[in-house]
Order: structure tokens, then sequence, then C-alpha cells
């Protein structure tokens, strides 16, 4: 049997699969496998499962790769069909789902997901929200949903898995997570009190802007040019929680959009106005 040659990293990641030859891929993947199912192999439990998802991904956008005509084949073969009805192969088909947008499939089998890992538990939750509210265009989050994304988006990704960056953009948040925990968390007063998503974007004849604020609060929404100039605003309050304005009268370009409350931008977003 084969062992894996290309020096893994000793904790909690894996190897990226590099380079565009399909041979390589495969010989690459069978690797890794091999690797996370080797007793000496240095990922924690969730590493490998991690590890072993991001295999069963590659395989599923790629299906080819299991069918090369050399020594591998049969390895992934199994893999594929062994774990197409574990946790494993469930994530995987998840995102797939998601990304060929058939959101019916995604939730069907995303509800069948059993966490035996904090990754698995914060995957299937973000899953949920998504396919509950962005897959259906609704950019508001309830209480419920805001609390449970917010739960997972200030976890280190390292134990809390990929779906930490999933909340992190949902929420419209970027934590440091390299600095000590008070540094790390000190947006989430902020964070809990506001929240804004606008779309489509980019646009070209009107935007929407999905927010929420602290009860009984007023915010500002600012539209700004790449200089800093302020070019719209719009007095928000906690009452509504969605605006449309018209960007016809915007030249095409790249703008800031904002939420201000006592004069300090709490919420940001890139916007491109296309003509």
């Amino acid at each position: 049997m084969w062992r894996y040659a290309d020096n893994p990293n000793p904790n909690c990641s894996y190897p990226a699969i590099i380079g565009d030859n399909p041979l390589d891929r495969q010989r690459q993947l069978a690797n890794l496998l091999e690797w996370t199912r080797d007793e000496n192999c240095t990922l924690t439990e969730q590493g490998k499962f991690l590890a072993q998802v991001e295999i069963y991904k590659e395989l599923l956008y790629n299906n080819s790769l299991m069918n090369l005509n050399t020594s591998y084949d049969g390895y992934l073969q199994d893999f594929y069909t062994d774990e197409a009805n574990t946790n494993v192969g469930r994530m995987a088909q998840v995102k797939y789902n998601m990304d060929a947008e058939d959101y019916e499939e995604a939730e069907d089998i995303n509800s069948t997901i059993t966490p035996e890992n904090l990754a698995a538990a914060n995957e299937r939750t973000t899953n949920e929200i998504y396919l509950a509210t962005w897959a259906k265009d609704i950019y508001t989050l309830t209480e419920s949903q805001y609390s449970m994304l917010l739960d997972i988006a200030e976890q280190n990704p390292v134990s809390g898995g990929p779906a930490v960056y999933t909340a992190r953009v949902m929420l419209g948040l970027d934590f440091n997570d390299y600095g000590d925990i008070g540094e790390r968390l000190s947006k989430e007063k902020q964070i809990k009190e506001s929240f804004m998503h606008i779309y489509p974007n980019p646009t070209s004849d009107e935007l929407n802007i999905a927010y929420s604020l602290g009860e009984n609060e007023t915010g500002m929404f600012v539209l700004c040019d790449v200089t800093g100039r302020e070019v719209f605003i719009r007095i928000l309050n906690s009452v509504i929680d969605k605006i449309t304005i018209s960007t016809k009268v915007f030249e095409q370009g790249i703008y800031f959009a904002g939420i201000k409350q006592d004069n300090e931008v709490i919420s940001t977003e890139k916007l491109v106005i296309v003509k």
C-alpha cells in the first residue's frame, strides 16, 4: 500500500490537494485518505473527519478521479460507496446540492446528518439557517438564528470547522483568530445589536438593504464612494427591517455601504454598481 509523502501538518489541518493533473490529484486524494486511516495519523478525530469530507467532495464534484485506470481507482470507489450514507458523504452532498441550487434536496440531506463532533454540528446548523434564509432571498435573521450563528462565528475555526467562516460571512463579521479572546470578541456587543446585508450585488437599478438594530435604536445607512465621500444617507429605525433605494443616479464603480450608530460605522459591505 502507498504512503502519504507530502509532509502533513501535525495538528488539526491537512494538506491541500494541488495541481491540475488528474493523475496527480487522484494520487494525492488516495494518499490523504490512507493517512487519515493510519493509526499514526497526527490529525485529531475531527481533523480526520473534515479531511475525509473534503476528499468526498472532490470525488463528488469530479467522478472521473475514481476512474483513471490506476491502482487507486478501487480504493477511492470503495470509500465513495461506503461513506455515501454517513456524515462524511452527507455533508459533502449538501454542499454539492447547495452549489447546484437544489435547495430542497440539500435541506432533506442536511436533516439526516447526525453530528458526532463540533464541526459537523456547526455545519448542519449553518446549512439549516442558510437554506431557510439566504437560499430563499431572506436576509433578515430571527433572534434564534442570529444567536446560533453568532455562537458559531465566535469559535476558532480550528476547533469549530469551516462553518465558522460561513457564520461570519452571514453575519458580516471578521474576527481576529490570532488575538486573545478579549480582542477576538471585541465586536460582540455591536454584533448582537446590529446587522446589515445588501442585495443584489452587483446591482444596476436598485439596492435592497436588510438590517436589524437594537430595540428602540436608530442608525444611519451610508453609501460612500472609493474616496470615502458620502454619496447617500438614509436614517434607519428599529421598526423597519428593510429599505430599497434607487442606484440609477450613481455612476458605475465600487462603493461601500455601511450602518452608522453614534457616529461609528459598525457594519460594512462592498457594493458594485454596474451600468
